[in-house]
């Protein structure tokens, strides 16, 4: 997903809060890198060889991105 303006983080876990991703970002990543809306997946698309299915999760992301 080069040059997307989203940020994936696989194997966060649910139970850590939007501000305290944000607050680890800010401590490790430049100002522009942190990202400023964060999508909570119940799970990463999968193709059938069990790779990340990058176009369905593209897809989920721009839906998601369109509803807010």
């Amino acid at each position: 997903m080069c040059g997307s303006p989203f940020a994936l983080s696989p194997g966060v876990p649910n139970t850590t809060t939007d501000a305290e991703l944000e607050g680890w970002c800010r401590g490790k990543l430049p100002a522009y890198q942190v990202p400023s809306v964060w999508l909570r997946l119940e799970s990463l698309p999968r193709n059938s060889m069990g790779k990340v299915n990058k176009i369905q999760l593209r897809d989920t992301l721009l839906s998601s991105d369109n509803k807010s």
